[in-house]
């Protein structure tokens, strides 16, 4: 306790310090301006002068004076206006990019303008076709729909026709049967015309058929030396069509007299054995 009252008593007692501000001397002024001016050979002559004329006693140093405060005040102010300066050239630059990145972003926005502009002109355009499509397919609808109901009855009227056509063969196929049948069974005297004449056609027909064959043997010579074939043998049909492209082959066909011998050829001079 007795140390903290010590301390108290003696910063109680040492005076504090105030700080005051003096004016610029001449001399200091005038160096100054000359170092800051870049002037080293006036500032060397300055400093040889007024050392002799202050040694002499011509100049008397604590008379001299001291700058008014206007010239002070007027640096101060020429500091603050460089600095001014220095940021207005700064916030030109600034401002200048900023133009210069407006005039950007403008052109950008007019490019995407005018795009835009057309792709709504185009979406239009699209519109309008897709309507005028729709009410061009609308117009045929009502064909479809005639075409697809008729197209459905004629399936069903091939189906039917189909249906039908299987019937009637069927029993055409059951009354040659049953015809067949009853022909060779039933005599003649029993027969009406119509079957009388059927009997008749059929007859002539197996007997054409197996004229054909004999003929065929006749002409080859070769009937008593065929032989019989076996019974589980076929029978290939006979072929009586004629070739359509034989008269064409006749037309280019050429004669003997008008061919020359053109060149031999010797291949070789032994015989071929195998």
């Amino acid at each position: 306790r007795e140390s903290q009252i010590t301390t108290t008593s003696t910063s109680a007692t040492v005076p504090r310090g105030t700080l005051t501000t003096q004016p610029e001397a001449v001399d200091d002024f005038v160096r100054n301006f000359l170092v800051r001016m870049g002037m080293k050979k006036t500032m060397q002559q300055f400093q040889i002068e007024w050392h002799n004329l202050s040694s002499s006693g011509r100049i008397k140093t604590n008379e001299c004076g001291y700058l008014p405060d206007v010239v002070k005040h007027n640096e101060e102010l020429s500091e603050k206006m460089k600095l001014l300066e220095s940021e207005v050239d700064r916030y030109r630059k600034s401002a200048e990019k900023a133009r210069e990145e407006f005039v950007k972003m403008k052109k950008e926005r007019d490019y995407h303008r005018q795009h835009h502009n057309r792709i709504a002109q185009e979406k239009n355009n699209l519109v309008t076709f897709v309507k005028r499509l729709k009410s061009h397919l609308s117009t045929f609808e009502p064909q479809l729909d005639e075409l697809k109901s008729k197209y459905d009855g004629a399936m069903r009227e091939k189906m039917v026709y189909k249906l039908e056509k299987e019937k009637l063969q069927n029993e055409l196929n059951s009354l040659k049967l049953g015809s067949s049948t009853t022909l060779q069974n039933t005599p003649e005297g029993e027969l009406g015309p119509t079957q009388t004449k059927l009997r008749e056609l059929r007859l002539k027909e197996e007997k054409k058929r197996l004229a054909i064959p004999n003929e065929q043997q006749r002409l080859t010579g070769s009937s008593e030396s065929t032989n019989e074939s076996h019974p589980r043998d076929s029978e290939f049909p006979v072929d009586t069509g004629n070739n359509p492209y034989l008269n064409r082959f006749a037309e280019d066909a050429f004669h003997r007299s008008t061919l020359t011998l053109a060149k031999d050829i010797e291949a070789h001079d032994g015989p071929i054995s195998w």
